[in-house]
């Protein structure tokens, strides 16, 4: 036990000049969250690497990558945002009828239309009406949905979203 406080104190200052340096920069396959957590175990395996000439650096790179990907795939299957994301990404390349297009270029899509969508899949079976998806759209990923009125002067509610707002999703919960 003694002997770590002892690499500890010896090597505290070599380690703190490296993990501040450009010098540490995680693999570039991993998101920026999962970067900042492997930067003190990377900045460690770089130094024994110099010290003992070994390749911990690399190793630690390759896993990095391959446990990201299986998080990803846990997450895909358990996250309610992930879930989310992957079936509007799926309903959008269906090229569903517009419902809306607004003048600032948003686009509305009917909300039982995308309801209907989303229980189809299977994925949502507690998803009981409207309302609830659109709390959880609303809550996990904020899409709003607003209230407009058709050509026949009927009221709709829709969702607010499109390509765009679905690839910023995927590229902020790492997806792509």
């Amino acid at each position: 036990m003694n002997d770590l406080y002892v690499v500890g104190l010896n090597y505290a200052n070599k380690v703190y000049e490296l993990y501040h340096s450009e010098e540490i920069v995680p693999n570039s396959k991993i998101s920026v969250r999962e970067a900042d957590i492997w930067r003190p175990l990377i900045t460690i395996a770089t130094i024994i690497d110099r010290e003992s000439g070994t390749s911990v650096r690399k190793e630690l790179d390759e896993y990095s990558v391959v446990l990201n990907k299986e998080k990803k795939k846990i997450n895909i299957e358990s996250n309610i945002s992930y879930k989310l994301i992957n079936i509007l990404d799926e309903f959008l390349e269906q090229q569903p009828k517009v419902t809306k297009q607004f003048d600032n270029g948003e686009t509305g899509y009917w909300v039982q239309r995308v309801f209907e969508y989303i229980k189809g899949t299977g994925e949502f079976e507690q998803v009981k009406n409207v309302q609830h998806l659109s709390r959880l759209l609303n809550n996990n990923l904020e899409i709003e949905s607003v209230r407009i009125y058709d050509d026949l002067g009927s009221r709709l509610r829709v969702y607010i979203f499109d390509r765009n707002t679905v690839d910023d999703l995927k590229k902020r919960y790492n997806l792509d």
